[in-house]
């Protein structure tokens, strides 16, 4: 059976303690210094091409200080990104499966499970600096109608959710200008208030219909990106 469920209750998304307390040491001058000098790095594109586009965007939304979410587009990131697409379709299949356990009328259902992905270095760096580990899951509405004559019918509004908390935990080092910067390094702007660590965030939806037994027709998709909103401490 498919790790879905009824209901309006998808898995909540979770993440670790990154850096800690935002504003929690106190500020250096050193630090101050630090990010004026990463800050003109970025200006000037000297970090453009080192390690990518998508981890220097990161970056610099870290260095705005302001904690609020950064949309992901989800079909781009598809595009680049085979294991996420493969995920996707995983997802979109148990759903699929479990809309047709169900009875006539309409119900909403949703992941009862947290999936967890891995961009790795080796594969694209932009994204493993950009983002490294994500979480997904799926959640859906679906109208099950009984056609005398061609059976069970499905209509099915599919999200596939997308998330991950930016932050700095350890383990990790890029190398920006020739230089190699540390987790632990990076993590002092965040305690130190001069950065904030915040959520990624994006959904990708696709309406589906099907006769039980039949390929499903794809109605449209379409990757929604959520406004910024103010990051939970």
């Amino acid at each position: 059976m498919p790790d879905y469920a009824l209901g309006n209750a998808p898995p909540r998304a979770q993440s670790d303690i990154g850096s800690g307390p935002w504003c929690s040491e106190q500020q250096t001058a050193r630090f101050l210094l630090y990010k004026r000098a990463l800050e003109a790095a970025l200006d000037t594109h000297a970090l453009t091409l080192s390690p990518g586009p998508d981890a220097v965007r990161h970056m610099r939304h870290y260095l705005n200080n302001t904690g609020q979410d950064l949309p992901v587009d989800v079909a781009a990131l598809m595009d680049r990104s085979a294991q996420l697409s493969k995920q996707y379709v995983s997802e979109l299949a148990d759903a699929q499966a479990f809309a047709q356990t169900l009875a006539v009328g309409r119900h909403h259902i949703h992941s009862t499970r947290l999936a967890q992905g891995y961009f790795r270095q080796s594969q694209d760096a932009n994204l493993f600096f950009a983002i490294g580990g994500y979480s997904y899951w799926g959640q859906a509405s679906v109208t099950v109608a009984d056609d005398e004559q061609a059976g069970k019918r499905y209509e099915m509004d599919f999200s596939f959710e997308f998330f991950d908390r930016y932050n700095w935990d350890g383990g990790k080092q890029v190398t920006l200008a020739g230089v190699i910067i540390t987790d632990a390094f990076m993590q002092n702007f965040h305690r130190q208030c001069y950065a904030r660590e915040y959520d990624l965030r994006g959904t990708l939806t696709q309406r589906l219909r099907w006769a039980h037994g039949h390929p499903a027709q794809g109605v449209h998709a379409r990757s929604t990106q959520a406004s910024g909103t103010q990051a939970r401490p």
